[in-house]
């Protein structure tokens, strides 16, 4: 299994509201000039049946009917079903994901007013587990070259504009240093505190003519690099008594208001080119260069096509997130060591109810049930393959991490569970059926050559560590461990499409102790340590299935110190200002 390629890129996504356009222009705000500001929450993590959504495919005779089973079973409230038109295939195109899926699926929890209360949504048997790379279409090509290019022409011309002023500044004022960078965001920067610095000189200089004629020239700066939206800025904290440059400050704030709601609206669209194109348009007029390059850059991370293989439902975690970079990852902010940034679009947690046939995901659904009633049974059986790393090297290397965090799920359990552990610890594979009255699994590295440990018990959860294990669930040929485990009769495993690199999958002693608690249903523990979003894996299995609430093999106090904040946050972890989780050493 390969190390990753690059680090995941920071998420970056348009922000809305339909609040006074005029507060969000005050001077003094940290980033200038700031386009939007986003109405959404983060949703907390306490998953009940009512903030489950339930996504079927129309055209999958069984699909439908196990969803409708699922409700009855997990007594989920009524219109918690949407049913889609979606390809008899594991696999859906790039550009039928984006304009029939997630239009719809917005569309349903906005017409049903569930918008803020889904926090999970459910994909079923019959769903495509797959989305296929961005095929670019001849008209997306030349979209692409031409914003590619349009960027590097505006970046230029930006940062020469702005070195200029900034050399002029010195030259009046030799106090003034310049800040560096030229990203749109340091840009962005630098332009703020140029401006600031502009306007703290002006006041200072007593002649009126020359204070007009430098207050003139910042003004006409700003809008050469804010647009209207700074100049609203500029003055909107500025007491000024009433007359017609009042006037004409509120008819630009009216105007501002109407292009910040045609923005919300197109931006929402962004499978749409010429909606692509009317953005750009409305951030060039009425927003600024800056701000445009910031946004050409996101239709070029949109439209760019290397790696945007993705699992479906890592897909749609990110249903509600207009623009972010497709090629590779996104960082799950829903992760245990992540604090969300403020005002960041929901991340929301993604299950799959699926199996080879139809009848697996109603005999899973019932064991889960089963299970949760009268305790999960049997023994853990951990399948590492002595591999350490070296000393004196750096900690990324290799793959002794991820050995290491199965020997410290090992000896977790037996020094502070009753469970029964058994551990396997040399290079080669556990044999084939090795042991009986298995209840809990993880191993590796077996690619698409399914062993099998043991005989699993009904309700069992495991996966196997490996680099394509759902490439297929339903062709008869398929020898991948997912598959395989489902038709042993697990009730919960998980599994890339396709390579996701080793870091991508939950680290053992992560979310297998959690599981232990009993205070968790399977969702929340998949998505507290699952780091990735936008990628590879899927989580098959029930998300309310909690095997341990009735008899929990693990107290939150045994858990490792990393965990604790998940059940007492103020006395074990402060809250940071991080945005992003560190990524385990590889």
């Amino acid at each position: 299994m390969p190390s990753p390629a690059r680090p995941s890129p920071t998420p970056f996504v348009i922000r809305h509201s339909s609040f006074d356009i005029l507060s969000s222009f005050v001077i003094g705000h940290s980033s200038f000039p700031f386009l939007l500001l986003l109405t959404f929450s983060v949703p907390t993590i306490a998953l009940h049946p009512d903030q489950i959504l339930l996504l079927v495919n129309k055209n999958a005779p069984d699909s439908l009917p196990l969803a409708q089973f699922y409700v009855n079973a997990r007594r989920l409230p009524d219109n918690r079903i949407l049913s889609l038109p979606l390809p008899i295939s594991e696999e859906i195109s790039f550009n039928d994901y984006e304009q029939q899926v997630v239009p719809a699926v917005r569309q349903f929890l906005t017409d049903n007013q569930l918008d803020s209360k889904i926090t999970c949504i459910v994909t079923f048997f019959g769903v495509p587990l797959r989305i296929a790379p961005h095929a670019l279409t001849d008209p997306e090509r030349e979209e692409l070259s031409a914003l590619k290019t349009g960027r590097d022409r505006l970046s230029t011309d930006l940062i020469t504009e702005l070195s200029t002023l900034e050399k002029t500044l010195q030259q009046s004022d030799p106090t003034f240093k310049p800040q560096t960078g030229d990203d749109p965001n340091h840009l962005a920067s630098r332009a703020e505190s140029l401006f600031r610095a502009m306007a703290q000189r002006a006041t200072q200089t007593p002649d009126p003519k020359s204070r007009a004629d430098q207050v003139k020239s910042l003004v006409e700066s700003m809008r050469r690099f804010g647009g209207p939206a700074s100049i609203l800025r500029l003055f909107a904290n500025v007491p000024r008594p009433p007359g017609e440059e009042t006037e004409q400050l509120k008819g630009l704030a009216d105007q501002m208001q109407k292009m910040a709601a045609e923005v919300a609206a197109v931006q929402h669209l962004r499978h749409d080119p010429e909606a692509r194109i009317r953005m750009r348009k409305l951030i060039a007029d009425g927003f600024g260069r800056i701000e445009l390059l910031r946004v050409m850059q996101l239709h070029i991370d949109y439209l760019e096509p290397a790696d945007t293989t993705a699992a479906f439902d890592s897909e749609l975690a990110l249903l509600w997130w207009d623009y972010y970079p497709r090629s590779k990852w996104q960082l799950n902010l829903l992760h245990y060591r992540q604090n969300s940034p403020p005002n960041a679009p929901p991340t929301l947690m993604t299950m799959r109810l699926d199996a080879p046939q139809p009848g697996q995901v109603r005999d899973l659904i019932l064991a889960g049930l089963k299970a949760e009633r009268d305790g999960l049974k049997g023994k853990i059986v951990l399948d590492s393959r002595s591999i350490f790393s070296k000393p004196n090297t750096p900690a990324s290397g290799g793959y002794g991490w991820y050995d290491q965090s199965i020997r410290n799920l090992a000896d977790l359990l037996k020094t502070k569970s009753k469970i029964q552990v058994l551990h396997d610890d040399s290079p080669n594979l556990l044999p084939a059926n090795s042991t009986t009255d298995i209840a809990l699994y993880c191993g590796w590295y077996s690619l698409r050559n399914y062993i099998p440990p043991g005989r699993f018990n009904p309700g069992s959860v495991g996966f196997h560590v490996a680099s394509a294990e759902m490439v297929s669930l339903h062709s008869d040929n398929e020898r991948g461990w997912c598959r395989g485990l489902l038709n042993d009769n697990i009730a919960a495993t998980l599994g890339p499409v396709a390579e996701p690199y080793l870091h991508a999958f939950p680290l053992a002693d992560d979310f297998f102790p959690l599981l232990l608690t009993g205070k968790l249903p399977l969702a929340e523990v998949y998505w507290r340590t699952n780091i990735l979003t936008s990628w590879m894996i899927n989580m098959i299995g029930d998300p309310l299935y909690t095997p341990y609430q009735s008899n929990p093999a693990l107290k939150t106090t045994d858990l490792p110190p990393r965990l604790h904040h998940l059940f007492d946050p103020p006395a074990t972890q402060p809250a940071t200002q991080s945005t992003q989780p560190t990524l385990p050493p590889r």
